[in-house]
């Protein structure tokens, strides 16, 4: 709608560019500047209770229950009491509260396996089922044994720790498909390869073989302090002596082995050309895969939880408040200091990273943390005159996908002119307006991963007036 007092001309610049992905993109590289952005806050009446060293913080991929669509870019915590919320988690919208439907279980204590799924027990009886967060649906069902113990899921098998046995059930169909006595993993991970599905126990290298429905073992050189890494079929690990090993499972020999002078505190990960190792102290280590220490570096803390591997960083929650991007080429770090401890794993949803902090025994808040998303505004000139070209520029932050829409206001609020523009990171307009006084820019961009707005108030003055003020300045 037009403002009848004024005639404007609204021109609107769209930059040339490449074709974008339809697909989400990884997560960008860690840059200058990082921030940290509350998304929302539980008292103590309705913090979410902790199953195991971590929060129950997952990502959705799918609709739940076909009743709503979810944001590519959204997270969910599950507060267990009684009944089951979960929180959608937009970044640039507030987050919207959505319950689930009440689940017929009763957690189980162990925690979500892979951000997934949940271990639950019947309201009435003993058998036990698994919650599938990313469809909403129950899976399995089987007689609850006190000491069972889910250990991983590979589709359409579970992995379970039960008494002095690994026992091998299915999701689809209400039978057992192996056992495997008297070896109990040590390490709650589950490892994929092609035909095959490993896990490690106090000695030995457990594998099942699902063509066959057997289980094969093969002795460690020695005791595994964490889990493990597969890397081209062999076995990387760190030992309860210290060790960081290279081991070939299928021939029974050991490639290399490097003392470390320290137990490793999580499983090694690999990473454009290294392994990176975390030990219980304050060190990280640089490997190549033929053995030879490329650097390390000292945290000056210890790391609280499994670190989170992204395109060029590693990002780590310290004990002293502090998330830390390391750099995987160059070991440059960036972080950002929080004012509490985390309370759960990092968890990267989309091009995000989320996690619980506990800011005070009452209150836990969780924070979206990394490079700041948002929008840039540019105006100029700083002083617009009646008349006189004012140019808008606006660049999306690390929003995939924007969606711009331009929306000038005057003072009283009428709507002066409205445009539109998606495709491309940033966007320019150039506005000629005939009257003199105060407008309000506003500057949405929508995306899948929410909503974004910036505002600024432009002051635009007459040129009598401009010619007035500088007489006056060029008088004193």
């Amino acid at each position: 709608m037009m403002n009848r007092f004024s005639a404007i001309v609204f021109i609107l610049v769209l930059a040339v560019g490449p074709n974008r992905s339809e697909e989400i993109r990884p997560l960008p590289e860690i840059t200058p500047h990082l921030d940290q952005r509350e998304i929302m806050a539980f008292s103590a009446s309705s913090s979410p209770v902790w199953l195991f060293s971590g929060a129950l913080l997952f990502p959705f991929s799918s609709p739940i229950s076909g009743t709503m669509s979810i944001y590519p870019e959204a997270a969910g915590i599950v507060a267990l009491q009684g009944r089951f919320p979960y929180w959608i988690v937009g970044l640039g919208t507030m987050p919207i509260n959505h319950p689930l439907p009440v689940l017929p279980g009763i957690p189980v204590t162990g925690g979500p396996v892979s951000n997934r799924y949940l271990m639950l027990r019947e309201m009435e009886g003993t058998n036990l089922f698994l919650y599938d967060f990313f469809t909403g649906r129950s899976r399995g069902r089987w007689a609850g044994e006190p000491t069972k113990r889910l250990i991983g899921v590979a589709e359409p098998l579970a992995f379970f720790a039960e008494a002095d046995e690994v026992v091998v059930e299915s999701l689809t169909a209400d039978k057992r498909i192996a056992v495997q006595a008297g070896r109990i993993p040590s390490f709650a991970g589950l490892h994929a390869q092609v035909q095959s599905l490993h896990l490690l126990s106090e000695k030995k290298l457990i594998t099942f073989y699902p063509a066959a429905n057997r289980f094969a073992e093969v002795e460690l050189p020695s005791p595994p302090a964490a889990d493990c890494l597969f890397y081209h079929q062999h076995l990387i690990y760190g030992s309860t002596d210290r060790r960081l090993i290279r081991f070939f499972p299928s021939q029974k020999k050991t490639i290399w082995s490097i003392d470390l002078g320290d137990l490793l505190q999580f499983p090694p990960i690999f990473a454009q050309g290294y392994i990176i190792a975390i030990t219980r102290g304050d060190a990280v280590y640089w490997i190549t895969p033929n053995g030879t220490i490329a650097g390390w570096h000292s945290l000056d803390s210890i790391c609280r939880y499994p670190p989170l591997l992204m395109r060029d960083h590693v990002a780590l929650v310290l004990q002293n408040n502090e998330v830390l991007f390391l750099n995987i080429r160059d070991r440059s770090q960036q972080k950002i200091i929080m004012d509490g401890p985390a309370d759960s794993p990092l968890l990267q949803i989309g091009q995000s990273i989320f996690l619980l902090k506990r800011t005070n025994p009452r209150e836990t808040r969780l924070v979206r943390i990394g490079n700041r998303i948002g929008i840039d505004l540019d105006i100029q000139p700083e002083h617009s005159l009646r008349g006189a070209s004012v140019r808008i520029a606006a660049r999306a932050v690390n929003i995939d996908r924007p969606r711009f829409q331009f929306r000038i206001e005057d003072a009283a609020g009428n709507l002066i002119i409205k445009r539109e523009a998606k495709g491309f990171p940033s966007e320019r307009v150039a506005w000629i307006p005939e009257q003199a006084g105060r407008f309000h820019l506003q500057v949405k961009v929508e995306s899948p991963a929410g909503v974004f707005v910036a505002d600024r108030w432009i002051q635009v003055s007459d040129w009598t007036n401009w010619g007035l003020t500088i007489l006056r300045i060029f008088h004193r």
